[in-house]
């Protein structure tokens, strides 16, 4: 081997070492660092509910808050949301901090309390000694955490900056005794619009259209003819072969009320009330039970209005308070609690907050027993779902209008799996374009995608009340039956938007495939076309400067181009050919192969791993096999340059801090470089195989 190609083979041999050794670190050894990366970040800033109730912040300004805080946040926008809810004292040392730090945008989260989780073999002394040695009081809150070992303390007495609550919080999940020291978010009900279009039942439809396999089944609620959203996702010939027998759909929410003239008692069966410790789980909010409603209301009474799955049962589970929030450790408990308790499917119309350990292992709990958790994916109006709708394996539910348009307010892209009717005010019928349901105030429209969760969870309970009892068949009926969108290069409606006559009759007797939780875009293709062309374009410069052209004259032309279409835009499969996971690998790039097979992005497809492993074995061939792993690798660099940086950054396995990927871009940029050097070494033969 040439002298002079040395040092690049060392160069790209020491990148190859660090990203296997990170990769594996990540993987297996680093529990504690992703523990700690949860809430850990330069860019994030805590605010304690105490300090805005201790500043006559009222629990609707909470409330609203709580949305207003959710995303990444400009300095100008958190100036803006100071001057709207008066909270120049409560945020003035995070402003501060942000211009002292001198960067472009920033996460504010409002907290309750801060939780410890313990190690499993932790003694009482232990305890006690993490007590006596910080100053605060752990209190274990439920006895249901008792097993779990996770203990709720308050923010330290006296005035405590954002950054020593953080450092705080650190120091203590770096002790051996402890897991992982977190703060509880609040979270709220993902609705607008709460107090418009009150109505009242009055009048009756005579008779029912009797059930029969050729038509549709209509109820006789009086107010049905105004669910635009029933007849959208086509309700009326599932209910002829499903109507959620036998399924119980936990709503961990405001509570339920069957206080009001439609919802029967008895489609409630046992809840449990997680802001008061008690057994009633009774709605004094309103939210609850219009989510409720839309799963399960009672139809066909000749009242009011109809539920998706009028036979399935609802379990009331009370997280959110009369303002519409609570924390994130009772959201946690809430959702143990169903799976234990015999909850089939799960909704959570809310979200806000970061990322945490102990709303992921819940949540992983609940998949483990076999129950399907739906979320509303958030109403920010930007371009990834927020949690826990983002938690891998959970159905992020955006929302559509009247119309069939993403909704004004609908979060999509990044994380978004399905779309169901949240409703707009927006779409030309005014109020008339939301949702209609009960409430505990009478019937109510509302619009969110709050109110597009439930439509899943419900489709979800019919798929279960005609046979498909596995969590991971179901969802994939709900994904795979989906009405397709033609167009949809920002992932606005994830696999397509619901359709309950196609998931009933798929679980009563079509085959199941797996379906794509990421589809390729145009947008996608364009963005990552870009980059490659970017990225060559250095690549011919940096030749032409070191007067190497003659080696980029040598390269072939169909691999070249070959190995570029298939490491950023994949083959552009026909819409005549059913998708499936073959065509699903075809049309996509290879980097994106994850998505597909695992549903999530990995380590082994991420990163420059596939085109070592072809340099390894091809590159000593021809010209043509040396010009297509060129090609390939540059494209890899392609590709994770954009996800790092545009796209998609979550990657599995690599610690989050407080909900970003800092760790995951760094590990992308890492093995774009190394693609690139590898491709570098290929034209220049610096391998010898």
């Amino acid at each position: 081997m040439n002298k002079k190609r040395k040092p690049i083979m060392k160069l790209l041999v020491f990148f190859i070492i660090v990203a296997i050794l990170f990769g594996l670190y990540s993987i297996f050894f680093s529990e504690k660092v992703k523990n700690m990366g949860y809430y850990v970040s330069d860019s994030v800033e805590l605010i304690s509910y105490d300090d805005l109730k201790n500043h006559n912040v009222k629990d609707d300004n909470i409330d609203d808050l709580i949305l207003s805080l959710s995303g990444k946040m400009s300095l100008d926008q958190i100036e803006k949301v100071s001057n709207k809810f008066n909270l120049g004292d409560v945020l003035s040392d995070a402003i501060t901090h942000i211009k002292g730090e001198n960067k472009k945008d920033y996460r504010l989260f409002v907290f309750d309390d801060l939780f410890i989780n313990f190690e499993d073999d932790v003694t009482e002394k232990d305890i006690q000694d993490i007590q006596d040695k910080y100053g605060i009081k752990l209190t274990l809150e439920s006895d249901y955490w008792k097993d779990e070992k996770i203990y709720v303390f308050d923010q330290p007495s006296g005035k405590v900056s954002s950054k020593d609550l953080v450092n705080m919080l650190k120091e203590l999940t770096n002790e051996s005794v402890i897991e992982y020291a977190q703060p509880s978010y609040l979270c709220s009900a993902y609705q607008l619009g709460k107090e418009s279009g009150s109505s009242s039942a009055k009048g009756t439809y005579s008779n029912g259209v009797g059930i029969k396999r050729e038509r549709p089944w209509k109820p006789n609620d009086p107010k049905y003819a105004d669910q635009w959203n029933f007849k959208e996702i086509e309700t009326e010939l599932a209910w002829n072969k499903a109507k959620g027998d036998g399924v119980i759909v936990a709503v961990i929410d405001t509570g339920v009320s069957s206080s009001g003239e439609d919802l029967d008692s008895k489609r409630i069966v046992k809840g449990y009330n997680f802001v008061s410790k008690t057994t009633d789980a009774t709605d004094d909010n309103g939210h609850g039970t219009h989510v409720a409603g839309t799963i399960a209301q009672t139809t066909n009474n000749g009242k009011g209005v109809a539920g998706i799955a009028p036979n399935a049962k609802i379990m009331p589970l009370k997280v959110l308070n009369k303002s519409g929030y609570g924390d994130i450790t009772g959201i946690a408990e809430a959702i143990r609690w169903a799976a234990d308790h015999g909850a089939h499917i799960i909704n959570m119309s809310l979200g806000g907050g970061g990322k945490t350990q102990i709303m992921e292992d819940a949540i992983k709990y609940a998949q483990k027993k076999g129950v399907v958790v739906v979320a509303a994916a958030g109403n920010e109006n930007r371009n990834r779902a927020s949690y826990p709708a983002y938690y891998d394996g959970v159905v992020s539910v955006a929302s559509y209008g009247p119309d069939g348009k993403r909704a004004f307010y609908s979060n999509y892209g990044d994380g978004v799996r399905i779309s169901a009717p949240g409703g707009s005010d927006k779409a030309g019928k005014g109020d008339r374009g939301k949702i209609l349901q009960e409430t505990i105030t009478g019937y109510q429209w509302y619009q969110g995608t709050s109110m597009a969760s439930p439509h899943v969870a419900g489709v979800a309970a019919l798929i279960r009340s005609a046979g498909v009892k596995k969590a991971d068949d179901i969802i994939k009926i709900l994904y795979e039956s989906s009405k397709k969108v033609s167009s949809d290069d920002n992932n606005e409606f994830g696999a397509g938007k619901l359709n309950a006559k196609s998931a009933v009759m798929m679980a009563k007797g079509s085959s199941i495939s797996s379906y794509p939780s990421e589809t390729m875009s145009k947008k996608h293709r364009f963005v990552y076309i870009a980059g490659v062309i970017i990225l060559l374009i250095l690549f011919l410069i940096w030749y032409k400067k070191k007067k190497l052209m003659n080696k980029v004259y040598d390269l072939s032309f169909v691999p070249f181009i070959l190995g570029i279409v298939l490491s950023t835009i994949g083959l552009v499969i026909p819409s005549m050919f059913t998708q499936n996971v073959f065509t699903s690998l075809l049309s996509s790039p290879i980097p994106r192969f994850d998505t597909i097979l695992f549903g999530v992005r990995t380590p082994l497809f991420h990163s420059a791993l596939i085109p070592i492993v072809f340099a390894l074995f091809l590159s000593g061939g021809s010209n043509g096999l040396k010009s297509f792993i060129v090609s390939l690798s540059v494209g890899f660099a392609s590709v994770l340059i954009v996800d790092s940086f545009i796209l998609y950054s979550d990657i599995a396995f690599i610690p989050n801090i407080l909900g970003t990927t800092i760790i995951d871009r760094v590990f992308l940029l890492l093995n774009a470089l190394i693609s690139m050097l590898l491709g570098m070494g290929v034209i220049k033969k610096a391998f010898v195989i």
